[in-house]
């Protein structure tokens, strides 16, 4: 796992934090029924050569990246995108969803500018509160 986890690079001064998975190409996230957030406390998290990713049966995922100050919190994450302008995903070829009951939102109305570039695959089934796919 070290291998693929690079850590957080953080800078003091200004308090911004980055999260980089540099060798991670392919990523399931499966049954984690209580899985609300990927990552939180951190500006940025980065995915530079993930290529697949699968998400199925998380019904609370709200959200890849939420800046809080206290992770441990039942903070609302209602009307959150699941991935917004700190997820970066340059080389994301296809992504897929599946049994997601409360995914209600995949990104805001505009998409990050080195995210999605190569995205040429989304595959959705059973996500009942989708109601827009594209921005």
């Amino acid at each position: 796992m070290e291998e693929v986890i690079e850590g957080m690079l953080a800078e003091e001064r200004t308090g911004t934090s980055i999260r980089v998975f540099p060798k991670l190409d392919s990523l399931t996230l499966d049954a984690l029924p209580r899985l609300k957030r990927f990552c939180c406390r951190t500006n940025m998290i980065v995915f530079p050569l993930l290529r697949h990713l699968i998400i199925q049966s998380c019904p609370d995922l709200k959200t890849f990246s939420f800046d809080s100050g206290n992770c441990r919190t039942n903070i609302s994450l209602d009307h959150h995108d699941l991935f917004n302008e700190k997820v970066i995903l340059p080389l994301l070829e296809k992504l897929e969803f599946y049994k997601m009951d409360n995914l209600e939102r995949l990104w805001p109305d505009r998409l990050a500018e080195h995210s999605f570039a190569k995205l040429t695959s989304v595959r959705l089934s059973f996500c009942p509160k989708l109601s827009n796919v594209l921005p």
